[in-house]
């Protein structure tokens, strides 16, 4: 870092991105970055921050998976709400040892993750830190009758998620324990942790085939972010837990780590899945539209007057709270 002043990394790290394409006027390099937006297109806007020793730990991540994580979690909120990210500002906190190996590798995640999700990387900030952190800042672009917020949920709608749910929180635990994942079989889990993916496609897909009432990212667990969407909507929610997607990775992860699976699915963070509400009658209409992934019924919308639940196989039922991530809860 000795070796760099503030303008010298800025060009070096401009001749790591790719070129930005039609949409971007002005690019990295001025004072303000100017893009276009399509007619009768709105625009969105997000923030998230990446944050050693909060988020990700050097004893675990690259630099490389970095650069992936930061980018994708941001643009993950863009896909929450229907959009498609157009482009991208990041403030970068950099420690004094940091060396030009470790900065090429940051950005070659970075710029993996702009290729694969069509985002500028169009301007930035850096400043020298005691830890390292990314703070991106996604622009992105909508159209009116596809924005999808937390508060529309209605009562009888069904409570649907992409993918499979606990990969993130037991591929973390595996890291943290330094259990040995090529010998147990747990690499999918590992990179659903390390680098996950954005569902800026599956939203789309959904959002062209179906009334989408609410949605949210699942960036906290999954049962934090579907009472946000209680919360927001003025509705309560039953899940069933037998329906929860887990794969057989994670029962097995679960397993070794003497876990119960359905725990680690409500508590698992940085998943980045989606978790919506639609009608009955869109659900079946979804079916016969071809996405990757899988997408669950896990649940039902009621009236605000009825208990947040949780079903569990035996017919038992427990009140749903929130265990997700909590920034701020103390010990």
């Amino acid at each position: 870092m000795k070796e760099f002043t503030e303008e010298s990394i800025l060009n070096y790290i401009k001749k790591k991105l790719p070129s930005p394409d039609a949409r971007v006027l002005v690019g990295f390099g001025d004072d303000a970055a100017i893009y276009k937006i399509p007619s009768g297109k709105y625009s969105c806007i997000t923030t998230d921050a990446f944050v050693e020793n909060i988020h990700f730990s050097l004893k675990h991540f690259s630099f490389y998976d970095i650069g992936v994580k930061s980018l994708t979690s941001a643009i993950s909120d863009i896909a929450a709400v229907g959009g498609t990210p157009s482009v991208a500002v990041l403030s970068l906190f950099l420690r004094e040892w940091i060396t030009a190996k470790s900065i090429d590798k940051l950005y070659n995640g970075i710029r993996a993750a702009a290729r694969k999700y069509w985002v500028n990387i169009v301007g930035g900030d850096i400043v020298k830190a005691n830890e390292i952190a990314i703070v991106f800042t996604i622009v992105g672009e909508i159209d009116k009758s596809n924005i999808t917020l937390r508060s529309g949920a209605k009562p009888g709608d069904i409570i649907c998620v992409t993918g499979n749910l606990g990969s993130s929180y037991t591929g973390h635990l595996l890291l943290e324990k330094e259990i040995d994942i090529n010998a147990y079989g747990f690499q999918n889990i590992i990179e659903k942790h390390l680098r996950p993916e954005a569902r800026i496609e599956e939203s789309r897909k959904i959002l062209e085939t179906v009334t989408v009432h609410s949605m949210i990212d699942i960036s906290d667990g999954l049962s934090t972010d579907l009472l946000h969407i209680a919360e927001e909507s003025r509705v309560s929610v039953h899940i069933e837990a037998s329906k929860i997607p887990v794969n057989e990775e994670t029962k097995r992860a679960a397993a070794l780590l003497k876990l119960d699976p359905i725990e680690a699915s409500l508590k698992s963070g940085e998943e980045y899945e989606l978790l919506f509400t639609i009608s009955e009658t869109d659900f079946k209409r979804l079916k016969n539209v071809k996405i990757e992934i899988p997408i669950t019924v896990i649940g039902k919308v009621f009236e605000k007057s009825r208990k947040n639940m949780i079903v569990f196989p035996d017919g038992t039922t427990e009140p749903l709270i929130p265990i997700g991530y909590n920034h701020f809860r103390f010990q």
